[in-house]
């Protein structure tokens, strides 16, 4: 078996309201977008990828998986580790960090999917084996918006049957925090899980220990 293509495939779908808080840098349109990978071979199977990079940098995501298809065309994709190594090489001196990694992942994903397809087992076999039957969900938003807002959002959640949610706090003030969470452990009660997003990454001036305890 041969790789005989590997492409870029871009989706975009509704997602939120453009101007909601801190997905407005990104969600200009009201669309959010996903890039995936797939990997074809001679012999008729492909398998597919994903890259969250996608959801910022699409068109930056494709022209990646481009450059990395030179690498790959005509090589065994059953070898994943070799080929990854292979791709790690090749962008040795401009991608060893940030975008290219994520986009490498992608290509890894869609390798091993291939992988799991030609040995006709689900993929988590090739992985080490069944750990979980089943996996707990948490409901993700809370973006900075008015108290009323997010207590309308948090009680919505709660009334779906999740049993944790997480909100984000990047760029409030204490005193912000504090108020958010106060109110939302108030409504969600004592036994519900609650996880604040604090978006370390994205400030200038992280908070220290002190001040996240």
């Amino acid at each position: 078996m041969k790789i005989t293509g590997v492409d870029c495939v871009l989706l975009s779908a509704p997602y939120a309201d453009p101007t909601d808080g801190e997905r407005a840098h990104y969600l200009r349109t009201g669309y959010r977008s996903h890039s995936f990978v797939r990997v074809r071979t001679d012999e008729g199977l492909d398998g597919i990828g994903e890259t969250y990079a996608g959801v910022f940098a699409p068109e930056a995501v494709r022209a990646l998986i481009s450059q990395f298809e030179r690498e790959m065309l005509g090589n065994d994709p059953l070898e994943v580790a070799d080929l990854r190594e292979r791709l790690r090489v090749s962008s040795y001196f401009w991608g060893r960090m940030g975008l290219t990694q994520s986009v490498l992942g992608g290509i890894e994903i869609a390798l091993w999917d291939l992988k799991a397809k030609v040995l006709g087992l689900p993929l988590y076999e090739l992985l080490g084996g069944k750990v979980h039957t089943e996996i707990k969900i948490y409901a993700s938003g809370g973006t900075p918006k008015p108290l009323d807002e997010l207590e309308h959002e948090v009680r919505g959640y709660a009334q779906a049957g999740y049993k944790a949610i997480k909100i984000r706090i990047v760029h409030l003030s204490a005193e912000e925090v504090v108020a958010r969470v106060g109110m939302c452990r108030d409504v969600l009660g004592p036994e519900m899980g609650l996880a604040v997003d604090a978006s370390q990454g994205l400030l200038g001036r992280p908070w220290t220990v002190k001040e996240a305890i």
